[in-house]
């Protein structure tokens, strides 16, 4: 997984969107993996819990993981969206 960039003015957490999609999108998260904790995201990217939360928050709204209470985060499958109007 790439590591966010501190000198993009992009928001890190919007950063943190972009690398987890690319990761699930590119396959290196396979469907149905567990995502690093995070505590763990945080040391490795190097941002506030704050930063993650939201992050997680907004690839959950956006159907990419779903937050299981007490097992953990995970990617979720795919929604195929051709041809339904949402």
């Amino acid at each position: 997984m790439r590591i966010i960039d501190r000198k993009n003015p992009k928001k890190l957490y919007l950063q943190l969107v972009d690398v987890i999609q690319r990761a699930i999108e590119s396959s290196e998260l396979a469907v149905n993996a567990q995502l690093p904790t995070e505590d763990a995201l945080c040391e490795q990217q190097g941002v506030s819990k704050a930063v993650v939360r939201a992050a997680m928050q907004e690839l959950a709204r956006m159907w990419y993981i779903e937050k299981i209470p007490g097992k953990g985060t995970f990617v979720r499958k795919p929604v195929v969206t051709d041809g339904v109007w949402l």
